[in-house]
């Protein structure tokens, strides 16, 4: 009986080694999957604040998806963990990804407002840049109105000048052929 006994003893513990053996494998793999799905929420974030300086609407959406699916699947793992038993590291290091997520998160948003702040300050300035540009142009067809009109009352003026000049030359010729005098064909 002494060797069944024996025997049962070094089957629990063999099972016991492999129970072992496969939580840590467990552990293991949660740790992993959840450190790539934290790498794959930081990338997610990176590239939805590239697309957003870009304009990339489509890009937006595709990296705000890929953010939401990581912050998912972090979820997921905290969830799938809280009833295991994990030793002390597997908890810290999931714990410190949970708070490195929530990190992220945080200056994910900060990132983004200020790119949204900025943004909207640059399109502030543009419109600004617009009303002065209209305003200018505005000033300039005023301006070449104004020359314009000065233009045509100079010809005027020249014209009448020349009128008159010409005008007096031929009063003149008709009094010298004449044989009159200045006050003689005034009159």
């Amino acid at each position: 009986m002494d060797k069944a006994k024996e025997s049962e003893e070094q089957y629990r513990a063999a099972v016991e080694a492999v129970n072992k053996k496969l939580e840590e494998r467990a552990q293991s793999d949660y740790i992993k999957k959840a450190v790539s799905e934290f790498n794959r929420l930081k990338t997610a974030y990176k590239e939805y604040l590239e697309a957003y300086k870009n304009g990339d609407v489509a890009g937006m959406n595709h990296w705000e998806e890929e953010a939401v699916k990581a912050r998912e699947a972090l979820q997921a793992i905290t969830d799938n963990t809280a009833g295991l038993k994990l030793n002390a590291e597997a908890e810290e290091k999931l714990r410190q990804i949970a708070g490195d997520a929530t990190a992220a998160d945080e200056k994910h948003a900060v990132a983004k407002q200020k790119l949204i702040d900025k943004m909207e300050d640059q399109s502030a300035k543009a419109k600004e840049a617009e009303r002065q540009t209209k305003q200018m142009v505005d000033q300039i067809e005023r301006w070449l109105a104004t020359m314009v009109l000065m233009r045509g009352l100079r010809n005027l003026w020249t014209e009448a000048i020349t009128y008159a000049t010409n005008y007096y030359d031929a009063m003149n010729e008709i009094r010298i052929v004449t044989m009159q005098t200045e006050e003689e064909s005034l009159a």
